[in-house]
Protein backbone atom coordinates (compact mmCIF):
# COMPACT_ATOMS: atom_id res chain seq x y z
CA UNK A 1 0.00 0.00 0.00
CA UNK A 2 2.86 2.38 0.70
CA UNK A 3 4.18 2.00 -2.85
CA UNK A 4 0.87 3.31 -4.19
CA UNK A 5 0.68 6.03 -1.52
CA UNK A 6 -2.79 4.88 -0.44
CA UNK A 7 -3.86 5.13 3.16
CA UNK A 8 -5.04 1.77 4.53
CA UNK A 9 -8.80 1.63 5.16
CA UNK A 10 -8.39 -0.82 8.06
CA UNK A 11 -6.70 -0.83 11.47
CA UNK A 12 -3.71 -2.89 12.52
CA UNK A 13 -2.60 -6.00 10.66
CA UNK A 14 -4.92 -7.18 7.90
CA UNK A 15 -5.46 -10.94 8.11
CA UNK A 16 -7.57 -12.81 5.56
CA UNK A 17 -9.18 -16.18 6.14
CA UNK A 18 -9.20 -18.15 2.89
CA UNK A 19 -10.28 -21.51 1.51
CA UNK A 20 -11.95 -23.29 4.39
CA UNK A 21 -13.17 -26.57 2.92
CA UNK A 22 -14.66 -29.67 4.56
CA UNK A 23 -14.92 -32.96 2.66
CA UNK A 24 -18.42 -33.39 1.23
CA UNK A 25 -19.08 -36.59 3.16
CA UNK A 26 -18.22 -34.84 6.48
CA UNK A 27 -20.30 -31.68 6.01
CA UNK A 28 -23.04 -31.00 8.52
CA UNK A 29 -21.04 -32.45 11.43
CA UNK A 30 -19.83 -29.10 12.80
CA UNK A 31 -16.26 -29.61 11.61
CA UNK A 32 -16.23 -26.37 9.60
CA UNK A 33 -17.44 -24.36 12.58
CA UNK A 34 -14.76 -25.80 14.84
CA UNK A 35 -12.07 -25.14 12.22
CA UNK A 36 -13.30 -21.58 11.71
CA UNK A 37 -13.30 -20.85 15.44
CA UNK A 38 -9.75 -22.19 15.77
CA UNK A 39 -8.56 -20.14 12.77
CA UNK A 40 -10.18 -17.00 14.17
CA UNK A 41 -8.61 -17.55 17.58
CA UNK A 42 -5.18 -18.21 16.07
CA UNK A 43 -5.41 -15.21 13.73
CA UNK A 44 -6.36 -12.93 16.58
CA UNK A 45 -3.33 -13.99 18.59
CA UNK A 46 -5.17 -16.27 20.97
CA UNK A 47 -7.31 -13.47 22.40
CA UNK A 48 -10.55 -14.77 23.91
CA UNK A 49 -13.69 -12.80 24.59
CA UNK A 50 -14.29 -14.48 27.93
CA UNK A 51 -10.76 -13.76 29.14
CA UNK A 52 -10.08 -17.42 29.87
CA UNK A 53 -7.57 -18.00 27.10
CA UNK A 54 -7.96 -21.73 27.72
CA UNK A 55 -8.05 -22.55 24.02
CA UNK A 56 -9.58 -26.00 24.41
CA UNK A 57 -11.54 -27.40 21.50
CA UNK A 58 -14.67 -27.45 23.67
CA UNK A 59 -14.33 -23.68 24.09
CA UNK A 60 -14.25 -22.99 20.37
CA UNK A 61 -16.91 -25.46 19.27
CA UNK A 62 -19.82 -23.32 20.54
CA UNK A 63 -21.84 -23.64 17.33
CA UNK A 64 -24.36 -20.95 18.24
CA UNK A 65 -22.05 -18.11 17.23
CA UNK A 66 -21.94 -16.71 20.76
CA UNK A 67 -18.25 -17.51 21.26
CA UNK A 68 -16.26 -15.86 18.50
CA UNK A 69 -13.14 -16.08 20.61
CA UNK A 70 -12.17 -12.51 19.73
CA UNK A 71 -14.57 -10.16 21.49
CA UNK A 72 -11.91 -8.87 23.85
CA UNK A 73 -8.27 -9.06 24.75
CA UNK A 74 -5.41 -6.74 23.88
CA UNK A 75 -3.88 -8.72 21.03
CA UNK A 76 -7.08 -8.62 18.97
CA UNK A 77 -6.92 -4.82 18.85
CA UNK A 78 -4.09 -4.89 16.31
CA UNK A 79 -5.76 -7.27 13.84
CA UNK A 80 -8.47 -6.74 11.23
CA UNK A 81 -9.81 -10.17 10.27
CA UNK A 82 -11.67 -10.44 6.98
CA UNK A 83 -12.57 -12.79 4.12
CA UNK A 84 -14.14 -12.95 0.68
CA UNK A 85 -16.81 -15.58 0.12
CA UNK A 86 -19.90 -16.38 -1.89
CA UNK A 87 -23.14 -14.82 -0.67
CA UNK A 88 -24.56 -18.32 -0.12
CA UNK A 89 -21.84 -18.93 2.52
CA UNK A 90 -22.64 -15.79 4.56
CA UNK A 91 -24.79 -17.57 7.19
CA UNK A 92 -21.90 -19.92 8.04
CA UNK A 93 -19.47 -17.05 8.70
CA UNK A 94 -22.14 -14.91 10.36
CA UNK A 95 -22.54 -17.58 13.06
CA UNK A 96 -18.91 -16.87 13.99
CA UNK A 97 -19.58 -13.12 14.20
CA UNK A 98 -18.51 -11.97 10.72
CA UNK A 99 -20.63 -9.31 9.03
CA UNK A 100 -20.94 -8.39 5.35
CA UNK A 101 -19.16 -5.19 4.36
CA UNK A 102 -21.99 -3.44 2.55
CA UNK A 103 -20.18 -0.51 0.93
CA UNK A 104 -17.36 -1.05 -1.56
CA UNK A 105 -15.33 1.79 -0.03
CA UNK A 106 -15.21 -0.08 3.28
CA UNK A 107 -13.79 -3.29 1.78
CA UNK A 108 -10.08 -3.39 2.68
CA UNK A 109 -8.22 -2.39 -0.47
CA UNK A 110 -6.22 -5.63 -0.81
CA UNK A 111 -9.51 -7.56 -0.89
CA UNK A 112 -11.21 -5.36 -3.48
CA UNK A 113 -9.35 -6.98 -6.39
CA UNK A 114 -9.98 -10.47 -5.00
CA UNK A 115 -13.69 -9.73 -4.62
CA UNK A 116 -13.85 -8.40 -8.20
CA UNK A 117 -12.08 -11.54 -9.48
CA UNK A 118 -14.57 -13.69 -7.56
CA UNK A 119 -17.45 -11.83 -9.21
CA UNK A 120 -15.98 -12.47 -12.66
CA UNK A 121 -15.49 -16.14 -11.88
CA UNK A 122 -19.05 -16.44 -10.55
CA UNK A 123 -20.46 -14.85 -13.71
CA UNK A 124 -18.38 -17.13 -15.94
CA UNK A 125 -19.47 -20.27 -14.05
CA UNK A 126 -23.09 -19.12 -14.19
CA UNK A 127 -22.82 -18.54 -17.95
CA UNK A 128 -21.27 -22.01 -18.39
CA UNK A 129 -24.02 -23.68 -16.31
CA UNK A 130 -26.72 -21.94 -18.29
CA UNK A 131 -25.08 -22.88 -21.61
CA UNK A 132 -24.94 -26.55 -20.56
CA UNK A 133 -28.59 -26.47 -19.55
CA UNK A 134 -29.55 -24.95 -22.91
CA UNK A 135 -27.56 -27.58 -24.82
CA UNK A 136 -29.27 -30.37 -22.89
CA UNK A 137 -32.69 -28.83 -23.43
CA UNK A 138 -33.22 -28.31 -19.69
CA UNK A 139 -35.36 -25.47 -18.37
CA UNK A 140 -33.37 -22.30 -17.71
CA UNK A 141 -35.23 -21.46 -14.51
CA UNK A 142 -34.11 -18.61 -12.32
CA UNK A 143 -30.53 -19.72 -11.72
CA UNK A 144 -28.44 -16.73 -10.69
CA UNK A 145 -24.73 -16.24 -10.30
CA UNK A 146 -23.62 -16.48 -6.65
CA UNK A 147 -22.37 -12.99 -5.74
CA UNK A 148 -19.07 -12.63 -3.90
CA UNK A 149 -18.99 -10.50 -0.75
CA UNK A 150 -16.36 -9.28 1.68
CA UNK A 151 -16.89 -9.91 5.38
CA UNK A 152 -15.16 -8.59 8.46
CA UNK A 153 -15.08 -9.62 12.10
CA UNK A 154 -16.06 -6.55 14.16
CA UNK A 155 -13.97 -5.80 17.24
Amino acid sequence: MRATDLTPNWRGDLVELASLVVAKERRGEGIGGVLLQRLVRDAMGGARGDGSGSGSDADVAGGDGSDTGVAGGDTAQDVTLCLVTRRSRVPFYARAGFVVIETEEDVPRPLQAEKAAGQLLARFLHWRRMRRRRRRGLPQGQLEADEYVAMILPR
